[in-house]
């Protein structure tokens, strides 16, 4: 009986594999057609309305939850205590896949706007609705178009009251781990004086890794934490700023796995 039994059970996983295998491709294209049906709209609302929240708002309450939903994903966020009411911070994070974006929009206590690689502004849909939403692109393959864009980011969220949000890291990881964190979004924080909100995501490489286009059901966890004050940094370069607040978020993975 109990032979029979593990038998079933062997049996009906392979076949949830398989059958996850095959639906798995159709879902990315799900993603993609659920990415157009809600960043068109908003793209034309934002030039109606002229209000840049528009896209906040579809990002946080209608992309982002349906964006899991699709890829049966779940989240759990803690730390949102952690963020003061009526000041705008840089949020950090380390990048592990596309669903970190969805699910820091889900997580934040407050609309975020991302620092973005001007290549995204190309990408249809995705691009169209970052640019009109008032994001800002920069340049990483130019240092001091790079640096010029940083600081504007910084100055805008500043006189907008903006809370942005940087992967320091640049690009996905392609291994799950935290890579170096570039300086550029520190030398924001330290120019600018914008308090820093540490963030580490884990789960969201396991779900949709970046050297993939199949998605593997999952939870995302999103830690969020106290703000750091660049004042407190001063001493220390944009580089070692950078290292200081990378500990700090592989740390905090840590804890989440």
């Amino acid at each position: 009986m109990c032979l029979f039994y593990c038998t079933n059970l062997n049996y009906c996983f392979h076949l949830s594999v398989v059958f996850w295998k095959i639906t798995s491709p159709i879902i990315v294209i799900l993603l993609f057609f659920w990415t157009a049906i809600c960043f068109v709209p908003t793209f034309l609302l934002r030039f109606i309305f002229f209000n840049e929240k528009v896209f906040g708002f579809v990002s946080k309450y209608i992309w982002g939850p349906g964006v899991l939903f699709f890829s049966l994903t779940r989240i759990k966020v803690s730390g949102r205590e952690n963020v003061p009411k009526d000041e705008n911070f840089i949020f950090v994070c380390n990048h592990e896949s596309w669903l970190d974006i969805p699910a820091l929009f889900i997580a934040a206590p407050s609309y975020l706007y991302f620092i973005a690689k001007k290549e995204l502004r190309r990408m249809p849909f995705i691009g169209w609705g970052v640019w009109a939403a008032g994001m800002i692109f920069i340049d990483r393959n130019d240092r001091q178009k790079a640096i010029r864009s940083m600081k504007l980011a910084g100055d805008k969220a500043i006189q907008q009251k903006k809370n942005i949000v940087s992967f320091p890291e640049g690009s996905r990881s392609v291994s799950g781990t935290i890579m170096q964190f570039k300086r550029g979004t520190f030398i924001t924080s330290q120019q600018t004086g914008i308090r820093i909100i540490p963030c580490a995501i884990s789960g969201a490489f396991e779900v949709w890794p970046s050297t993939q286009l199949s998605l593997t059901p999952g939870r995302i966890k999103v830690a969020i934490g106290s703000p750091i004050d660049p004042k407190d940094h001063s001493n220390k370069t944009p580089e070692e700023f950078a290292n200081y607040t990378q500990k700090i978020v592989a740390e905090m993975k840590a804890k989440l796995q």
